[in-house]
């Protein structure tokens, strides 16, 4: 008598499915994937900066109640500071890391433009001031704050569930104020530098030898995210190379990308034949700068690592 076969274990969901992946265009032209970030752990990132500044606030009064003594001021100092510390606490932690607060960095997400454009002050401010619009300043009355009736904690509990509906209607997940600053949230990519794309010898361009170089002032302008992207695309484009599948889009695609980068470090325009081996030679030009970079303790995550003044022209 055979043994019944038993049934095969259900497969386990690619947690990835679920994922909203929204591709963004930089004027470079390279295609860059982000990962939408999702309500639940923006809501921890929001938490947690509540919190840090709350126990800030909290030690601040608690200060002032042992030196002064306690009194009526105490309260309005709490709520006055609590407006003060917190707006500039987002906007200047954002600045600062580049679209991350403290909560974003321990939820690994970021604001970017959505556009594919750098992420100015301007939006970051707007987003934030219209964050106090949106969420604090209705829901402070919602809660009791001011000498509200029952209509007006009505009315800005209502304009609460309004605002909160907006993200969960949105494809990007983008609340009030991203939409009107033109940013949306991010989960942070990782910017992994492999160590086999830079000595791999494919024979697929006589440029494998480094037929071109670049100077410091050209290298300076991409951080390790950009390499990344770059190195996805070689692998891609070499791989069909070895196949000799190679296809008009890929050749349209590469010369799109030789044209950005040459425009944005200001170098010649290179003939079509030697475009592949062009991208091979920057790749490992722009991983040995970055890696030297890293050494002397500076970490580039992006073409926004920092932001230079102009140079003194006498």
């Amino acid at each position: 008598m055979s043994r019944a076969a038993r049934p095969a274990a259900p497969a386990l969901a690619d947690p990835r499915a679920t994922w909203r992946v929204e591709t963004v265009i930089p004027p470079e032209g390279v295609p860059l994937p982000f990962r939408i970030a999702e309500l639940g752990t923006r809501l921890f990132a929001q938490v947690t900066d509540l919190v840090l500044t709350l126990l800030f606030l909290g030690l601040l009064v608690l200060t002032l109640g042992l030196t002064l003594g306690s009194g009526e001021y105490l309260a309005v100092i709490a709520t006055l500071g609590f407006f003060f510390l917190r707006l500039p606490y987002y906007i200047l932690s954002e600045i600062y890391w580049n679209g991350a607060t403290l909560g974003k960095r321990l939820a690994g997400i970021k604001v970017i433009n959505a556009q594919g454009g750098s992420l100015d002050i301007h939006a970051i401010v707007l987003r934030n001031l219209l964050k106090e619009a949106e969420v604090f300043l209705p829901l402070g009355l919602a809660l009791g704050m001011g000498d509200f009736d029952g209509f007006g904690r009505l009315s800005a509990l209502a304009w609460c569930i309004l605002v909160a509906l907006i993200p969960l209607r949105s494809r990007r997940n983008q609340r009030l104020g991203d939409i009107l600053a033109g940013t949306m949230v991010v989960h942070r990519p990782d910017a992994v530098l492999l160590p086999d794309a830079a000595t791999a010898s494919t024979g697929a361009s006589p440029q494998a030898g480094g037929a071109f170089s670049f100077g410091a002032g050209q290298l300076d302008h991409y951080g390790a995210f950009e390499l990344q992207t770059l190195e996805d695309l070689l692998r891609s484009l070499e791989a069909k190379a070895r196949a000799h599948r190679l296809g008009p889009g890929d050749y349209r695609q590469m010369a799109e990308v030789t044209q950005a980068i040459c425009g944005r470090i200001g170098y010649p325009a290179v003939a079509p034949r030697d475009q592949l081996g062009f991208l091979r030679d920057f790749y490992r030009a722009q991983r040995r700068f970055l890696e030297e970079r890293q050494l002397f303790g500076e970490r580039r995550a992006d073409k926004h690592h920092r932001r230079r003044p102009p140079a003194d022209p006498r």
